[in-house]
Formats: structure tokens, C-alpha cells, sequence
């Protein structure tokens, strides 16, 4: 019964219109291409972080006055 099943889904493949068939292969192509524009998008927002920060000047720390205590004898 699992053997008729299969040998029938394999003829029904065969037999599918070239349209049918190549939208199936390409889901590895639209996930690819995605993964490519998200690497990129992630580049360029990490460029743009990067000079960004990079223009972005911290006050200088004040120095500290020392105040000295009286040490207990």
C-alpha cells in the first residue's frame, strides 16, 4: 500500500507542468536572495553605526581635587 503511495506521487511529479516545477526549486533561491539583502541591509546600518559613533566626542573626564583627611594617631 506505502509502495503503490509512493511509486504514485513519483508518476504524478513527473507529469506536473514546468511552471509547477520550477516554483518548487526556487524556494531555495527566495530564501537565499533574502538572506543576501538582510547581510546587506546589516552592512550598511553597521557602517552607518560605526560613523555615527565615530563623530560622537565624550566630554573629558574633570579631574579630581584630592582632599587629604586627617589620619587618626
Amino acid at each position: 500500500m506505502v509502495k503503490s503511495r509512493i511509486a504514485r506521487e513519483r508518476a504524478e511529479r513527473s507529469f506536473l507542468p514546468k511552471i509547477e516545477q520550477d516554483e518548487k526549486g526556487s524556494a531555495m533561491r527566495t530564501i537565499e536572495s533574502g538572506r543576501i539583502l538582510i547581510q546587506a541591509k546589516s552592512a550598511k546600518l553597521k557602517a552607518l553605526r560605526l560613523e555615527r559613533d565615530a563623530t560622537i566626542t565624550l566630554p573629558a573626564a574633570k579631574a579630581r581635587k584630592r582632599t587629604r583627611t586627617a589620619k587618626a594617631a
